[in-house]
C-alpha cells in the first residue's frame, strides 16, 4: 500500500469572517499531476499556501509523509534583500549541484549577476522557477508558473513537467498548458472543493454538467416550495401532527434554498465600434530599427488591413513593444516608412497594472477619467456615448458595491486587469492595441474576451504568450527572433510551430546524463516511463476516435441545406461546436505525436 505524500483533511479558511472555502479534503500521491482551478478570488492561492505550510488554516489538519518535502513557487517574491539573482536562487542551496547540469536548464536561463531591481518580470520569474526546481522535494506547488514567461520558456517548462518524476499541483489560466499537463482536477467553486480524476480537457464539460444539475435541483426545490406554500396559505388545519410535519418540512426547504449559493456569472464585456477606419490601417515599408549594436527590426514590410487581428510573438526583450510603437508611429524607424490609415480611433490596453493609482477608490478613478466623460463630481460616466452609473457599469465587470468604493490597492491582479478592461471598453474605437491582455484573467473571463475580440469588426494588434488565446483570435502572427527578420505567418502560433517544431532531445540527454551523476535529491526527470506514456497515448487515441465521430455527426447535421433558413441559431451553434471539436482534435493529434516521439 502506498501512502499519500501530502494530505489535507477538513481544511477551512476565512478572511474577515467571510468563508473562503470549507472542509477541503485532498491527498497527493507520488507522481500526481493536479490542476487547481477556480474563479479569481475563489481561494486557489490560499489553498496552495496551506499545502506548502506557509499559511495556517482555520480548521482541519495538514500531514506530510515523514521524509518527504515540498517546493513552493509563489506568485511573487520580495527581492529587496538580494543584491543579485544568484543570491536569491542559491540561498540555502549548493551552486555546485546546479553547475553539474546547468545546460539542462537553458530554457529558463538567467544572468546571475543581474540586480533584481534591474531585472524584468520574466527574469525574476525564471529565477524563482530555477530556485524551485533546484530545491530537493517530492512535490512541486506552482502558483501561476507561466506568468511573465515567453513562449519558449513556457514550452521548456511544459516539457520539464511532462518528464519529471515529482508530483505537482499547479494553478494556471493558460488553457493549453493545463491541457498538456493536468491528469487530475481540484476545482474550488463557491467555497467547495470538487475532485475529478481526469485530464483538464474534460473539465469544462464536467463544470457545465455540474452547474446544470445544480440549477435543476434549485428549480425542483423552488417548485416544491411554491406548491407547499400554496397548501399552507389555503387554510388547511395545521393542528394534526401530519400537517405540522409538512409545515416543518416547508420551513426546512426554505432554509435550504436560502443557503443555496447563486451560480457564478460572467462579466458583461461589450465593445463599441466607432466610425469605420479606412481599409488600409497601417502600411510599413522596409522599416529598420537599431538600438546600439542590435538591429531590432530588419527590413520589415507589411500592410495591416481593417479587420486583421495580429499577434506579436517572441522572447522577452526581443522588441515586440518597439515594433508596435513603430507601427503606431510613436517611434520613428531608422530607415523606411510607416503610413497610418484615415479615421483611426485607437484604444490601448496596457498590462502595466502598477501604473494604476493605488490610494484612490475605483469610483474616484473612473469618475476622474476625462476621456470617459467623468468629471470626478458625479456618479456617472459616458460609455459608448451614453451615461452609465459607475456602480452599475462596474457591476458588469463583477465588482461589488463595496469594491467600487474600496481602494484599487485592495484588488487582486485579475481584478485590476478587469478594471483596465472596463476603462478600455467604455471607449468607442476601431483599433485595439493589447499588451498581454490575458494576464491574471480566469478561464471564464478569457473565453469571453476571446469571443469579444473575434467578433470585433475593427483591427486588433496584440502581444501575448498565451498560445491558446493566439490560436483562437489571430488572423496573422508576427514571430520575432534574435538577429533574424520578422516571420509573418497566416494563422495562429500552433500552426507555425507544427511546421517549425522545437527539439528537446538534446535537453533530455543532458538531464539523463547529469542526473545520473548526482547523489543528492534533485529534480529528477523520468524519460523512460513507458507505462505512463502508453496510458497517455491510449487515452488520446480514445479521445481522437470520439472527436472524429462527433465531427462526422455534426458535419452530417450541417449538410442539411435548409437548416440555416429554418433555424439560424441552431445552425450557428452547431457550427461553433464543429469548430471547437476540430480544434480539440488538432490539439489531441499534436499531443499524440509528442508522446509517440518520446516513446520512440
Amino acid at each position: 500500500m502506498t501512502y499519500p505524500v501530502l494530505t489535507l483533511s477538513d481544511t477551512s479558511l476565512s478572511f474577515d469572517s467571510k468563508p473562503l472555502f470549507k472542509n477541503v479534503n485532498l491527498s497527493v500521491q507520488k507522481g500526481d499531476r493536479i490542476c487547481l482551478v477556480g474563479r479569481n478570488g475563489s481561494g486557489k492561492s490560499s489553498l496552495l499556501k496551506i499545502m506548502a505550510g506557509t499559511l495556517c488554516s482555520d480548521s482541519g489538519t495538514r500531514f506530510v509523509k515523514p521524509g518527504s518535502s515540498i517546493s513552493f513557487l509563489k506568485q511573487s517574491y520580495d527581492f529587496n534583500s538580494y543584491s543579485t539573482l544568484e543570491e536569491f536562487v542559491f540561498e540555502g542551496l549548493e551552486k555546485k549541484d546546479y553547475l553539474k547540469y546547468e545546460d539542462s536548464f537553458s530554457g529558463i536561463a538567467i544572468n546571475f549577476n543581474t540586480n533584481p531591481v534591474n531585472a524584468s518580470g520574466g527574469e525574476l520569474r525564471r529565477a524563482a522557477l530555477l530556485r524551485t526546481f533546484l530545491t530537493p522535494s517530492d512535490i512541486l506547488l506552482l502558483d501561476e508558473p507561466t506568468n511573465h514567461l515567453d513562449i519558449d520558456a513556457i514550452e521548456f517548462l511544459e516539457q520539464y513537467l511532462l518528464l519529471t518524476r515529482r508530483a505537482f499541483i499547479l494553478i494556471s489560466h493558460d488553457r493549453l498548458f493545463l491541457e498538456n499537463l493536468g491528469e487530475k482536477i481540484l476545482w474550488i467553486d463557491r467555497g467547495k472543493a470538487q475532485k475529478m480524476n481526469k485530464s483538464f480537457s474534460h473539465f469544462e464539460d464536467w463544470r457545465e454538467k455540474s452547474y446544470t444539475e445544480e440549477l435543476m435541483k434549485v428549480q425542483k426545490l423552488t417548485s416544491k416550495i411554491k406548491k407547499e406554500s400554496l397548501w399552507a396559505v389555503e387554510g388547511i388545519s395545521a393542528r394534526r401532527k401530519r400537517n405540522q410535519r409538512r409545515l416543518q418540512e416547508l420551513s426546512l426547504m426554505k432554509e435550504q434554498k436560502a443557503a443555496t449559493k447563486a451560480l457564478p456569472v460572467n462579466p458583461k464585456f461589450k465593445m463599441s465600434l466607432g466610425e469605420k477606419s479606412a481599409k488600409l490601417v497601417v502600411e510599413a515599408k522596409n522599416i529598420i530599427k537599431t538600438f546600439g549594436e542590435n538591429q531590432i527590426i530588419q527590413d520589415f514590410t507589411f500592410s495591416i488591413q481593417r479587420g486583421d487581428r495580429i499577434a506579436v510573438v517572441g522572447p522577452n526583450g526581443i522588441g515586440k513593444t518597439t515594433l508596435i510603437n513603430l507601427l503606431l508611429k510613436k517611434v520613428q524607424p531608422d530607415f523606411g516608412t510607416v503610413k497610418l490609415g484615415m479615421a483611426l480611433s485607437i484604444a490601448v490596453f496596457d498590462q502595466n497594472k502598477e501604473a494604476l493609482p493605488t490610494d484612490v477608490s475605483l469610483w474616484n478613478f473612473l469618475s476622474g477619467i476625462t476621456e470617459l466623460g467623468g468629471s470626478g463630481k458625479n456618479d456617472q460616466i459616458m460609455v459608448h456615448g451614453k451615461p452609465r452609473h459607475i456602480v452599475g457599469y462596474l457591476n458588469d465587470f463583477l465588482f461589488t458595491r463595496e469594491q467600487t468604493y474600496g481602494l484599487i490597492s485592495d484588488l487582486s491582479g485579475g481584478e485590476k486587469s478587469r478594471l483596465l478592461l472596463a476603462v478600455l471598453m467604455a471607449k468607442d474605437s476601431n483599433m485595439l492595441v493589447l499588451d498581454e491582455p490575458t494576464n491574471d484573467l480566469d478561464l471564464e473571463t478569457l473565453d469571453l474576451l476571446k469571443e469579444l475580440i473575434s467578433s470585433y469588426e475593427g483591427t486588433v494588434l496584440f502581444v501575448s504568450h498565451d498560445r491558446d488565446f493566439i490560436d483562437s483570435v489571430a488572423t496573422h502572427t508576427f514571430l520575432m527572433e534574435e538577429n533574424k527578420p520578422i516571420i509573418v505567418h497566416s494563422g495562429g502560433f500552433s500552426d507555425f510551430r507544427q511546421t517549425h517544431p522545437k527539439s528537446y532531445r538534446e535537453k533530455e540527454s543532458n538531464f539523463k546524463h547529469q542526473n545520473s551523476k548526482l547523489n543528492v535529491k534533485v529534480p529528477a526527470v523520468n524519460f523512460s516511463s513507458p507505462k505512463n506514456l502508453d496510458r497517455k497515448i491510449s487515452d488520446l487515441e480514445k479521445k481522437i476516435e470520439s472527436l472524429n465521430y462527433e465531427i462526422s455527426q455534426l458535419e452530417l447535421f450541417l449538410s442539411n441545406k435548409d437548416l440555416y433558413v429554418k433555424d439560424k441559431q441552431k445552425f450557428e451553434r452547431a457550427t461553433h461546436e464543429l469548430i471547437s471539436r476540430q480544434t480539440s482534435l488538432q490539439k489531441a493529434e499534436e499531443m499524440w505525436l509528442k508522446y509517440e516521439s518520446l516513446r520512440e
